[in-house]
């Protein structure tokens, strides 16, 4: 291409071109507003009023349709001019229809800008070859004279095979054969008609000189003949390719079919590809199914109970509406904008909560309520959010447990946590409905599952306001019942494809256990991953395929830059692995160090107001962080938050006793933290299947009949388990097994009859038995329907013995094992014979057995800060002058009411004149006689039990 010549005007600037290859001349204008700062000044003033499309807009729109200008769709964003608090599209390409001729493959682009409020735009002419095209069956084919005999003919081929095979080699030839007939009969339609074109002229040119003869008439003749079929093959052609089928050939429709169809090719336009060429898709991972009967269950008819238990577990505050009225839009979803931190200004800075309407929200509760009842069976194993029996703490024991068996074995690692991007934002719904089929739900379901993602219309509420009403085309609306658990299912493709990856040697993950190791490559608790690998940037390579993979297939993107590398041990590439993936590496990798020193850190920084449970229930407290709290909430109790100096008048272990024992019922830190242990304990014995149970196991050994770990051997590192096996001893004393068949339980030791084991009852007998390991069922003997227990002694039983032997009888026939069925554990301290923190925090205080007249005390009609003073008088300890003394506070001991003898307890509310006098009147009401005991708790107990024989209405 070259400049011919150019020309500049006011407002615009002209070049003139000629392609050097076909000779086609055209010309490029450039039309600009002013560029001068007070004309550019006038031009924006003048425009910032516009609210409306002003005159001068239709009038350009006009312009651009009488001239036949073409305003081509343009990529890479819709406006091309911002300043920040508008934008509009002022800038673009406009071109004739003629220019499309020689350049059909026009296309704009906008780019990125710099440096100035405008984006630069870029105009593609095309000619950019993309390979070779496919064979296509052309229309204009069917006018050629004998083009149908000519297919007979040539699908008279003969093949032998299979009919199958026959006709694809049919169909292979004759495609070959039809390529060649059209390169033979029509070649270029372009060419053709320029040669036809050229030798119409060269007749013409001679037809002005002289008359044509016959021979040049014939030829003149059949050149306009075939000029006019190659303009109608030509308009077949384009009709074709535009797909307007509404309008017939032969109407010299040719421009408008090949304006129509390079329209199609821009609109389709692929100008990257990166998938390796096909499309991803998940079809060969496996995937767990639901059987006919659960399919059929989730599609059953709603019963009027499963609303009414939806309708229950909902927030009776909740409106339906905005107003608190019924709304018709039943799917209409109210979108609040919550700020992440202080002064938030930008979207980003807001995390959008969506509001659902009672009505819809009715309908989704009875559907996630069906869909929990099969969840369980759907996702994989290291997935503990929402599934019924697993709870967050699962995944944070595995992983610790993982970390400390690779720090043992000295292999250096990486644990990685991700970062979804708009996680819930960005979930494809093709996908979710993809996913829900290979799980095996029907069709029914999954439309219902889609006309509740698709059919919601969206609100903003700004500062109570609602504005705008728009749909959505993808992700999941946080506060929809529904959304957690079709997470869920999202989520799942991610740990299919890692255990995959894991399986096929790609990452390694983490091994626990040494017989038969069980190995660990990641968990989840709905968007929260955490990834286990080795340190080498392999593995970090094939991680990162499976990202972009996750990514194309579900919407769902790893954000890279806020993910996070842990480095288990020392990892000397670190900031080669960093790059590989683009994370952050986190400064304060997992190191050789005993858990309570970071379990120290954590509690300290914990305060009193937010001391979360979820601490305690997994991780052992250290004495000293547990005394320092105790110090804290003493310190508060006695004196608020202050930094002055506070007496403790009651020392903190009476604060911690039972209120039936004189203290406040203040839970013990330490204690508390074993019974929050002990749940784990609980769910060992009881959750057979569970993942995290299956690796304790695996790392150091079970138990005889499976209801319990050995104790943890070697050094301490980062473990656990380790602390919550020291609570078993006292754990199992809460505890009793109900038989089953008796496979897994000890026949002396397990305490499967009566109160306590059978070893315990009759200790004498167990030292005589002949078999002291065997279960229960070794020793229960079935012959048809009759049962009888064969157990033996290593000695004759003596006439003393025989009374023990009787009793030991009583109680063992007293309870009768079933050939089937499976052992099962209980507990002792609950009416529901299940677990319970509470139970075992009271067994394991342990409260002193003293007679203490806390019900004289604590009376609920009563002002608290009464019964707090009663209490501390109760205990002696009352700041009178002779508990100060004890603290060293040296003030004149003498009685401030009586000032004739020194003050204590006893006497300011006993023995002083005062106090004397005021107890004399109180009796002469009463009408009673009484003698006035030595301490003031001897009071109280006389008095509580002087008012159970006295009723109320009397005094």
């Amino acid at each position: 291409m070259e400049k011919i010549n150019e020309a500049l005007g006011l407002f615009m600037a002209s070049c003139k071109f000629c392609c050097v290859d076909t000779g086609f001349e055209w010309a490029f204008t450039r039309v600009h507003g002013p560029n001068a700062d007070n004309n550019r000044s006038l031009f924006w003033e003048e425009m910032s009023g516009a609210v409306s499309i002003t005159t001068a807009v239709s009038n350009f729109f006009e312009f651009i349709d009488s001239n036949g200008l073409m305003d081509i769709p343009m990529g890479g964003g819709r406006h091309t001019w911002s300043n920040s608090q508008s934008r509009s599209k002022i800038d673009r390409f406009l071109f004739t229809s003629s220019v499309e001729d020689h350049f059909n493959s026009l296309v704009q682009r906008r780019l990125p800008r710099l440096c100035s409020d405008h984006f630069p735009i870029q105009l593609d002419c095309g000619h950019v070859q993309w390979g070779r095209r496919p064979f296509r069956f052309e229309n204009m084919w069917l006018k050629s004279e004998g083009f149908l005999d000519r297919v007979k003919g040539w699908c008279s081929y003969s093949f032998r095979g299979s009919p199958s095979f026959v006709v694809a080699s049919k169909l292979k030839a004759l495609k070959m054969d039809l390529k060649t007939w059209n390169d033979e009969e029509f070649g270029s339609v372009d060419v053709r008609q320029a040669s036809l074109l050229a030798t119409i002229k060269m007749l013409d040119e001679f037809e002005e000189d002289r008359s044509l003869n016959v021979s040049e008439r014939t030829q003149w003749d059949q050149a306009k003949s075939d000029f006019e079929k190659t303009m109608l093959l030509e308009e077949i052609c384009w009709r074709q390719k535009s797909r307007s089928l509404w309008l017939k050939e032969g109407d010299k429709n040719t421009k408008y079919f090949h304006q129509i169809a390079n329209s199609h090719w821009r609109k389709n336009l692929i100008g990257q590809l990166a998938v390796n060429g096909r499309q991803p898709t998940l079809d060969n991972l496996p995937s767990a199914q639901l059987d006919s009967n659960e399919a059929d269950s989730l599609d059953r008819i709603f019963t009027e109970e499963e609303v009414t238990e939806a309708v229950k577990n909902m927030n009776g505050d909740k409106a339906p509406g905005p107003d608190g009225t019924f709304s018709y839009r039943l799917n209409t979803t109210f979108i609040a904008l919550i700020p992440k931190k202080p002064g938030s200004v930008e979207n980003k800075d807001f995390r959008p909560i969506s509001l659902v309407t009672s009505p819809y929200k009715i309908v989704a509760k009875v559907l996630a309520n069906r869909l929990k009842l099969v969840l369980g069976k759907m996702v994989v194993a290291p997935q503990n959010a929402f599934v019924q029996g697993k709870q967050i703490l699962d995944s944070v024991l595995i992983a610790n447990e993982c970390l400390d068996s690779r720090m043992k074995l000295g292999d250096l690692g990486v644990l990685c946590k991700l970062d979804l991007e708009k996680a819930y934002d960005h979930v494809d719904w093709g996908f979710l409905i993809y996913m829900l089929r290979r799980c095996g739900f029907s069709q029914r379901w999954r439309c219902w599952i889609y006309t509740c993602i698709s059919t919601a219309k969206f609100l903003v509420l700004v500062n109570g306001t609602s504005c705008g009403f728009f749909p959505s085309s993808r992700g999941l609306r946080q506060g929809d019942p529904l959304s957690p658990l079709l997470f869920i299912i999202v989520m799942d493709a991610l740990s299919q494809m890692l255990m995959r990856a894991r399986d096929g040697g790609f990452i390694s993950g983490f091994a626990v256990g040494r017989i038969t190791p069980i190995i660990t490559s990641h968990l989840l608790f709905a968007d929260d991953t955490v990834i286990l690998y080795g340190a080498n940037s392999s593995q970090l390579s094939h991680l990162k395929c499976v990202f972009v993979w996750f990514q194309a297939v579900s919407g769902l993107k790893v954000n890279l830059g806020k993910s996070k590398l842990v480095l288990v041990g020392s990892v000397p590439n670190v900031e080669e692995l960093a790059g590989v993936l683009g994370c952050r590496v986190r400064l304060a990798g997992w190191k050789r160090m005993y858990l309570s020193k970071w379990a120290r850190v954590t509690l300290i920084k914990s305060t009193l107001s937010n001391l979360p449970t979820y601490y305690l229930s997994f991780f052992p407290i250290p004495m000293g962080v547990a005394h320092r709290m105790e110090k804290i909430q003493l310190d508060f109790l006695w004196g608020g938050l202050g930094e002055e100096f506070k007496y403790h008048l009651v020392s903190w272990d009476l604060v911690c006793e039972p209120i039936c024992c004189g203290g406040l019922g203040i839970r013990n830190l330490v204690l508390f933290n074993q019974a929050l242990l002990g749940k784990w304990l609980w769910r060992y014995a009881s959750e057979k299947e569970a993942l995290w149970r299956k690796i304790v196991e695996s790392k150091y050994g079970g138990m005889w009949g499976g209801w319990c770990t050995n104790l943890g051997q070697g050094p301490y590192g980062t473990s656990l388990w380790k602390s919550i096996r020291r609570v078993w001893p006292q754990f199992v004393d809460s505890t009793y097994f109900k038989v089953g068949n008796g496979a897994h339980l000890k026949f002396w030791h397990h305490q499967w009859c009566g109160e306590t084991s059978l070893k315990s009852r009759f200790l004498e007998l167990f030292c005589l038995a002949s078999h002291l390991e065997a279960s229960v069922k070794d020793l229960a003997l079935f012959e048809g329907s009759n049962f009888y227990w064969n157990v033996s002694f290593t000695r004759s039983v003596q006439d003393w013995e025989l009374v023990s032997i009787a009793e030991f009888l009583n109680v063992i026939y007293s309870v009768l094992p079933s050939q089937e069925g499976a052992d099962s554990i209980y507990w002792k301290l609950s009416s529901q014979k299940a677990f319970s923190v509470n139970s075992f925090y009271k067994r394991l205080i342990a409260p002193i057995d003293k007679c203490y007249p806390w019900k004289s005390l604590w009376k609920p009609l009563t002002p608290s800060k009464v019964n707090f003073f009663m209490w501390t008088t109760s205990l002696g300890k009352v700041s009178t002058i002779d508990n100060l003394w004890k603290h060293q506070l040296v003030l004149l001991d003498w009685c401030c009411m009586c000032k004739e003898a020194k003050e204590s307890i006893d006497h300011l509310f006993l023995y002083c004149n005062i106090a004397r006098d005021l107890w004399n009147f109180v009796f002469t009401l009463l009408g009673l006689q009484w003698v006035m005991p030595r301490h003031v708790v001897d009071l109280l107990a006389c008095w509580s039990s002087y008012l159970c024989r006295v009723s109320p209405t009397a005094l």
